[in-house]
C-alpha cells in the first residue's frame, strides 16, 4: 500500500502527466493499474458494440427532439430514485430542476424552428413549390439509374457507368438548387443559442399568429410556465447556489423548500402539453405544405368555408348574404373572400363540399367494374389489368395509397403520388383488388371522387 502527500507527483494518465495527489488519498498499486487502465483510452468515438455506445454523429439521428426526450426521462428516473429510496432529495433536487428549465428550453426552441419554417413557406409559396418540383426530379433520376452488374456487355456496362456518372452530376445540382430555395424560406430565422427563456419565448410570439391555432395552444400552455420564465430565465438558479452577487438564488427569491414530488407531476402535465402542440404544429406545417391556403385563411378554414357554402340549387339565392357572414368571421375583404371561393371551386375534395363533383383523373366505368369483379375473385386481375391504360392505373394506385395512409396525406397529394408511381414504372403487382378495393374506396371519397367510389362499393 502507498500513501501519497501533497509534494509527490504520480503519473496517473501517461508518462507526461503529472498529478499532485492530496495526502489523504490513499491509492494500491492495483488501483493505480486499474486508472491508468480507465483512462487509457478515450470514451469519445469509442468503437465497442456495447450497449452503453450512445450514438451522437451523423448515425445518431440526433435532433433537438432526441435530447429533449433525455432531459425529461431524467426528471423521471431521478425522482423514482427518490421514490424507492435509491437517493435523497436535497442532492437531487437542482439537477432535477435544471432537466425540467432545460426541456423547456428545448421545447420553445424546436417550436420557433417549427413556427418559424411554417411562416416561411407562407411568405414563400413559389419558392416552397419549386422544392417540391426539384425534389420529385431528384427521385426521378435516381429511379432512372441502372446497375452496371447487370449489363451483358463491357460496351454497355460503360455506357450505363457514364449515363449514371451524368445523373449523378444532375442529381449535384439540382440537390444545390434544393438547398438554395431552403435558405431564401428560412432567411432571416434567429439562430437559437441563447438560454434565456424569455428571450426564446418572445422570438415565438413575434412569429406564432402565422396561423391562430398555433396562438391559441401556444398562449394556453405559457402560462403554466411561469415558475421557470420568471424565475429562472438565464438556467442559473437551477443550476447554481449563488447568483452574480454571492447571493443564494433560492433564499434571495423567498424560497426554503421545493416539494419534488408536485415538479414531477406539473413535468407529467407538461410533457403532455409539449408533445401535443409539436405533433399539432407538425400536422399544420404539413397542412401548409399542400400549397391551399390565403394570406387570411388557413387550409382548415378553407375546408370549413367550403362544408357551409350554399349548393348549388341555392347558391345564387343565399350567396350573398353566406358572403357578408364569412366576411365578418373571418375579418375578410371582399378580394380575400373571392380569392377563397376561387381555391375551393377548382379544389377536388372542397368542391364536392359546396356540391360540385371534380375529376382528378377520368376512369372509365368499365375499369371500375373490372376491377370490382377481380376482387370478387371473379375475374384474373393479371389478365384485367391489360385493360386499363397507364392512367388509369397509376391513378388508381395512387387512390389506393391515399387510402392505406390516409392520416399521413392530403387530398393535394394525388398528383404528386402519380407522378412518383409513373417514374417507377409499377406494374400489377402494385395492386391486388381483393385486398386494396377498400382503400381504393377511401382514397377517392378523400379526393372528392364519390362517384367512382360509389360504383366501386356497389355490390
Amino acid at each position: 500500500m502507498l500513501t501519497y502527500d501533497a509534494a509527490i507527483n504520480v503519473n496517473f494518465l501517461g508518462e507526461n502527466m503529472g498529478c499532485k495527489i492530496s495526502e489523504t488519498l490513499t491509492l494500491s498499486d492495483d488501483k493505480i493499474k486499474e486508472l491508468n487502465k480507465c483512462f487509457a483510452t478515450s470514451a469519445f468515438n469509442a468503437a465497442n458494440g456495447s450497449r452503453y455506445i450512445a450514438c451522437v454523429g451523423e448515425n445518431g439521428n440526433y435532433g433537438l427532439d432526441t435530447i429533449f426526450y433525455g432531459f425529461a426521462e431524467t426528471v423521471q428516473s431521478l425522482i423514482t430514485d427518490i421514490e424507492e429510496g435509491k437517493n435523497c432529495a436535497d442532492p437531487l433536487v437542482y439537477p432535477i430542476l435544471y432537466c425540467v428549465r432545460h426541456s423547456i428550453e428545448l421545447f420553445l426552441k424546436m417550436s420557433y424552428e417549427m413556427i418559424f419554417e411554417i411562416k416561411g413557406i407562407k411568405l414563400n409559396r413559389s419558392t416552397f413549390k419549386k422544392t417540391g418540383d426539384i425534389s420529385m426530379e431528384i427521385d426521378k433520376l435516381k429511379n432512372s439509374k441502372r446497375n452496371p452488374f447487370y449489363t451483358k456487355t463491357d460496351e454497355e456496362h460503360t455506357l450505363v457507368e457514364q449515363e449514371n456518372r451524368r445523373i449523378d452530376e444532375e442529381i449535384s445540382k439540382l440537390t444545390s438548387q434544393y438547398e438554395s430555395c431552403w435558405n431564401k424560406i428560412l432567411s432571416n430565422k434567429k439562430i437559437q443559442m441563447t438560454h434565456n427563456l424569455k428571450s426564446l419565448h418572445n422570438d415565438i410570439i413575434a412569429i406564432y399568429d402565422v396561423d391562430e391555432r398555433i396562438q391559441n395552444e401556444y398562449d394556453f400552455i405559457v402560462k403554466y410556465l411561469a415558475d421557470y420564465l420568471e424565475r429562472d430565465p438565464n438556467g442559473d438558479m437551477y443550476r447554481y447556489l449563488v447568483n452574480d452577487h454571492n447571493k443564494k438564488h433560492f433564499v434571495s427569491n423567498g424560497i426554503q423548500t421545493v416539494d419534488l414530488f408536485k415538479i414531477d407531476k406539473q413535468f407529467i402535465w407538461l410533457k403532455a402539453l409539449f408533445e401535443d402542440f409539436l405533433k399539432n404544429v407538425s400536422n399544420i406545417y404539413s397542412e401548409y405544405s399542400t400549397l391551399t391556403y390565403t394570406s387570411k385563411l388557413s387550409r382548415k378554414q378553407l375546408e370549413d368555408i367550403s362544408h357551409l357554402i350554399p349548393k348549388p340549387v341555392n347558391f345564387n339565392a343565399m350567396i350573398a348574404s353566406f358572403k357578408t357572414q364569412i366576411m365578418s368571421k373571418y375579418q375578410l375583404s371582399k378580394s380575400d373572400f373571392d380569392r377563397a371561393l376561387k381555391i375551393i371551386r377548382e379544389h377536388n375534395e372542397f368542391s364536392w363540399n359546396m356540391g360540385k363533383e371534380l375529376l382528378c383523373q377520368e376512369i372509365r366505368t368499365e375499369v371500375l367494374e373490372l376491377i370490382k369483379e377481380c376482387a370478387r375473385g371473379e375475374k384474373e386481375w393479371e389478365d384485367a389489368y391489360r385493360f386499363l391504360s397507364k392512367d388509369e392505373f397509376y391513378s388508381v394506385l395512387a387512390f389506393k395509397e391515399l387510402g392505406r395512409y390516409s392520416n399521413l396525406y392530403y387530398s393535394e397529394d394525388y398528383n404528386m403520388i402519380v407522378r412518383d408511381f409513373h417514374n417507377r414504372q409499377l406494374n400489377e403487382y402494385a395492386l391486388k383488388p381483393s385486398v386494396d378495393l377498400k382503400y381504393v374506396i377511401c382514397g377517392m371519397k378523400k379526393c372528392g371522387q364519390h362517384t367512382y367510389a360509389d360504383i366501386l362499393a356497389m355490390q
